[in-house]
């Protein structure tokens, strides 16, 4: 999976093609068995081949995919983030992918990547973000987040983006003027129908 091939809660592997080796690639494979036998990165596959969140890097958002399955491998500079239990893996994509979080990151970290209008992290970047304070309000967050990784077409994804924003906010505790202003600036950064919409809208 490479960094062009995730957009926030969306994989586009076997959909959008990649660039890797120099070569373009629609839904690139690697063959494990083989790997195993002659080559030198199977203990690394499998550390990796396992329920994780995908991150991007070089974007305008922090983007990421939960890769429930465990079934992608990270392509170069593509973060994964591995949680403690399996099964909380859908609450780290939300918590990675809060708009507060995009926020704090873009205060933090402007600058590091090619574009000053893109965030760039590391992985001990992201491992420092901090988690969100309301356990509840992040339990649903993550609901929506997965919600919005099912979406059928882009008008689904994105309202179900929106509601997931909002409340990812409550998850982090961020009300008020703050609130409609991380929201604003989160949604013309993400795009879609609506982005140019305040919270209060």
């Amino acid at each position: 999976m490479t960094t062009g091939a995730i957009d926030l809660a969306c994989c586009r592997w076997g959909v959008a093609p990649m660039r890797i080796l120099k070569h373009k690639w629609t839904a690139p494979r690697v063959d494990r068995k083989r790997m195993e036998r002659d080559g030198t990165l199977a203990p690394w596959m499998a550390q990796r081949l396992v329920p994780k969140v995908l991150v991007a890097t070089q974007t305008k958002v922090i983007e990421v995919y939960a890769d429930v399955a465990g079934r992608f491998l990270p392509s170069v500079p593509v973060l994964s983030v591995v949680p403690n239990r399996p099964e909380d893996v859908m609450l780290i994509a939300a918590a990675l992918a809060a708009p507060p979080i995009a926020a704090l990151a873009m205060t933090k970290y402007s600058g590091a990547a090619l574009s000053v209008d893109a965030i760039k992290l590391s992985a001990k970047q992201a491992a420092a973000m901090p988690l969100p304070a309301h356990r509840r309000a992040w339990e649903h967050a993550a609901k929506l987040f997965a919600s919005a990784q099912g979406a059928g077409d882009e008008t689904e994804l994105f309202a179900r983006l929106f509601a997931f924003g909002d409340a990812a906010c409550d998850a982090y505790g961020v009300q008020g003027e703050k609130r409609s202003e991380v929201l604003e600036w989160w949604k013309n950064r993400v795009g879609g129908p609506g982005a140019a919409e305040t919270a209060d809208d």
